[in-house]
């Protein structure tokens, strides 16, 4: 296995970052990082968003989640947006703890965007449960072996944001699936917590 249960724990019991930032005054967003051990191998849930016009990250990518109403926290945020997203059920007990959130603010055109990533560990059952809860919002979901994540060869680029006029962007490729952009961010933050390096 690439990393145990118990290691993710006991790194995150000693790492909790503070939920503070009471000077944020844009708005605020959260996304699940799940995982199940499933095959021997920790493996992630992510999803595909659906295509519509004012999103910015329309098509892409991304591990579930959304923005936060009124003053939601983090964990609130996403076991709601989970359950509404991929029908699966996340629980405060399964919460191993949260990553440094991510201002970005620069992917929306200086609208101010504060992104928490919050941890879980699910049963395996998860997996099966998983599904596209919601159509106008999730084109798909699926879930990524660690072990591959973390594979050098599964180096990728993407042409964004589109193949003719656009830049190359590095990413992690899955059957037919590219992991890049904020959702990359996120794995990279996950990384350097488990001390671990992402070669992407």
């Amino acid at each position: 296995m690439f990393i145990s249960v118990a290691e993710i724990r006991t790194i995150f019991d000693k790492s909790m970052p503070e939920d503070l930032h009471d000077d944020w005054d844009g708005a605020r967003a959260s996304v699940a990082l799940i995982l199940v051990n499933h095959m021997d191998d920790l493996n992630i849930c992510f999803i595909k968003r659906a295509k519509r016009d004012g999103d910015p990250w329309s098509g892409q990518v991304a591990l579930p989640g959304g923005r936060a109403t009124d003053d939601e926290d983090a964990f609130t945020v996403a076991e709601r947006e989970t359950f509404e997203e991929v029908g699966v059920i996340l629980s405060r007990t399964s919460c191993v703890g949260r990553l440094e959130p991510i201002d970005v603010s620069s992917n929306l055109n200086r609208q101010r965007l504060l992104l928490s990533p919050v941890l879980y560990l699910l049963e395996e059952d998860a997996i099966g449960q998983a599904k596209v809860a919601s159509p106008s919002e999730v084109d798909s979901v699926f879930w990524v072996p660690m072990n591959h994540l973390f594979d050098p060869n599964s180096h990728t680029t993407i042409k964004y944001p589109n193949a003719s006029k656009s830049a190359a962007y590095p990413g992690i490729g899955f059957e037919n699936y590219v992991i890049w952009g904020l959702t990359l961010r996120v794995l990279r933050n996950f990384a350097e917590v488990i001390g671990r390096n992402l070669p992407h």
